[in-house]
């Protein structure tokens, strides 16, 4: 089942926010202090998610406090130059999944579901590996800079979660 969870606007994303796993706290638009356990590593995903996606956050604040240092860090680094700024609109959350969890690494999988354009009320997974790191979950910025994602055709297997 999901756990209790309070929804916030960050951004164009309803995010999960909860006294018990996080986000602790809030510095620029980048949350932080998660709780050290699965659904720790669930909630910082989705917020990193909504982080990265809001326009209103600094790309390369977030990724230097938020992101483990990988080649995928070094790589995101370098292409922020290059890239437009801009947010990610038309999804919300609609349910998770925890593949894998230890004390150390995590792996989530969060599921959007879009709520505008030609996919409208289609379902989308998409895979996050979390680290525990310096007291607290971070990233793990795929080399590619492109999280694995795929289509579902439904939550069979996917706790429902959303604040929409």
């Amino acid at each position: 089942a999901a756990p209790d969870t309070s929804w916030y606007l960050n951004g164009t994303l309803i995010s999960p926010k909860s006294k018990r796993y996080g986000p602790g706290e809030s510095t620029a638009g980048i949350h932080s202090c998660f709780a050290h356990s699965p659904f720790g590593a669930v909630f910082a995903a989705a917020n990193a998610a909504a982080d990265i996606a809001n326009a209103k956050v600094d790309k390369r604040a977030f990724l230097e406090s938020r992101a483990a240092r990988t080649a995928g860090y070094a790589q995101a680094l370098a292409e922020l130059a290059n890239e437009d700024e801009d947010s990610v609109g038309g999804v919300q959350f609609a349910g998770f999944r925890v593949d894998s969890a230890s004390p150390d690494p995590a792996t989530v999988q969060l599921v959007v579901t879009a709520t505008e354009g030609p996919n409208n009320g289609g379902l989308t997974a998409i895979t996050y590996n979390v680290v525990w790191r310096a007291g607290d979950w971070q990233i793990v910025v795929p080399e590619d800079g492109v999280p694995v994602s795929s289509s579902v055709s439904s939550l069979n297997g996917y706790i429902p979660w959303s604040g929409s």
